[in-house]
């Protein structure tokens, strides 16, 4: 029987399986995260971290607070990755002053927009299945 190797380090590593850590689709990885940009990928990223059987409710100022960016970082990111149909967004409450936040919605990965492959790939083809 192998035993696995001990590595012999002077700091500790990560172990993935730990419950601090949290995934996301390699989909969105593999193509998706440079059509929508560095905003659309730490909003995407952030909104997988809040989210609860596929939906979060952060608001855009806890988004923005907590990954140290501009309102308008926010708001392009979402939009970026509501235009490649990866997430969408519904108003959830609204106040006198005429602000609401929003429930964001996780969809699954066939609801996607074919992700362009910034490789020897032609638009529109993604290679693996587009379900979860």
């Amino acid at each position: 029987m192998k035993q696995k190797q001990q590595l012999d380090l002077p700091f500790k590593v990560v172990k993935k399986w730990e419950s601090d850590f949290y995934s996301m689709p390699n989909e969105f990885l593999n193509g998706y995260a440079k059509e929508v940009g560095w905003q659309g990928h730490i909003v995407y990223s952030a909104l997988w971290r809040h989210a609860d059987k596929g939906t979060a409710y952060p608001s855009l100022k806890h988004l923005a607070d907590e990954l140290g960016v501009s309102l308008a970082s926010i708001r392009r990111g979402i939009e970026r990755l509501k235009k490649r149909n990866i997430i969408a967004t519904q108003l959830r409450t609204k106040t006198k002053q005429g602000r609401g936040s929003n429930v964001y919605y996780l969809l699954i990965k066939n609801e996607w927009k074919p992700a362009f492959r910034h490789s020897n790939q032609k638009r529109g083809s993604v290679q693996g299945e587009h379900n979860q």
